[in-house]
């Protein structure tokens, strides 16, 4: 008797559940997880060879035991660029992300991102620093706007 109650009147209010899970669902952004997103963490091993354009991107005052932020990794066919207001670029060098994070104290406060545009065409990877990074977006639809963790003042 009592569970045919719930069940009654479970149907009468499921539909309205769902219609308003999948509106709090777009409007918080949380639906971007289940797409993809244009920014996702991929797996760095099926890549770690690879020879790649790799593109370190300093802030200009260290935080947190260094200045490297963020390094774009293209590879070939792939020209993904990144723009800020705070970073500089060094010039880009041939290399693997193998060797690059070898030759790290910590390898492991990188994150590695893999790029989309909205056509899900791939633009190229970022391997970022996680104490160094505050924000990031894709803007205009082929470039990544990275805003850098503020510099803590004594």
């Amino acid at each position: 008797m009592f569970a045919g109650l719930i069940t009654r009147r479970f149907r009468q209010i499921f539909p309205q559940l769902a219609v308003l899970a999948i509106i709090f669902s777009f409007t918080t952004g949380f639906a971007e997880l289940f797409q993809g997103g244009n920014l996702r963490p991929v797996s760095i091993r099926p890549l770690r060879d690879q020879p790649a354009r790799l593109t370190m991107l300093h802030n200009r005052t260290p935080v947190k035991g260094g200045t490297l932020v963020a390094v774009v990794v293209n590879f070939e066919g792939q020209n993904l660029t990144v723009s800020s207001s705070t970073l500089s670029a060094d010039g880009p060098v041939t290399g693997n992300i193998g060797a690059f994070l070898d030759g790290r104290l910590e390898p492991n406060q990188f994150n590695f991102f893999e790029v989309r545009n909205r056509s899900g065409k791939i633009l190229g990877y970022l391997l970022m620093h996680r104490e160094r990074m505050d924000n990031h977006f894709l803007y205009d639809d082929k470039n990544v706007f990275i805003e850098p963790t503020e510099v803590e003042t004594p």
